[in-house]
């Protein structure tokens, strides 16, 4: 017998089967996934992941998905039942401030509004959004300018 092995019962039988447990100069052990080896693969995949790119054109495609996602999560709320063509800016501010854009009106009432997006994002044409159409107006064309076949 094995001198490294030990006897462990086997659930649901009488008799005990066999595990080999690996000595320190074992030929046959097999690698262990311990802490230690976690951590290295997690240093390792931060080492791996991309560094962000310091080019603006570089960092299109990602404002671009961003931008979509922001868009399906704004007609997520647009095409629940009860809102459609009456849903306010007020009703998806939660969303809209969650991806960056501020508020550099009075308040968030109807007439105080001025929405400006994030850095990140493709700026602003014209004046700033002040009603939930002007902010499907621009996610249409920040779309249309981060878009990764857009030169």
């Amino acid at each position: 017998m094995d001198p490294n092995a030990q006897l462990l019962p086997q659930p649901g039988f009488a008799q005990p089967y066999t595990v080999h447990v690996a000595g320190p100069n074992d030929p046959h052990a097999q690698p262990q996934m311990g802490l230690a080896n976690l951590a290295a693969l997690a240093a390792a995949a931060v080492d791996l992941a991309p560094e962000p790119a310091a080019d603006p054109a570089q960092a299109r495609p990602a404002a671009f998905f961003e931008l979509q996602k922001l868009q399906k999560e704004i007609a997520a709320v647009y095409t629940t039942p009860g809102y459609g063509k009456n849903t306010r800016i007020d009703d998806v501010r939660s969303i809209i401030e969650k991806y960056g854009f501020t508020n550099r009106g009075k308040s968030w009432k109807r007439d105080g509004i001025r929405l400006y997006p994030p850095e990140h994002f493709p700026p602003l044409r014209g004046s700033a959004m002040r009603s939930f159409n002007g902010i499907k107006t621009y996610l249409d064309s920040a779309l249309a300018a981060a878009s990764p076949s857009h030169p």
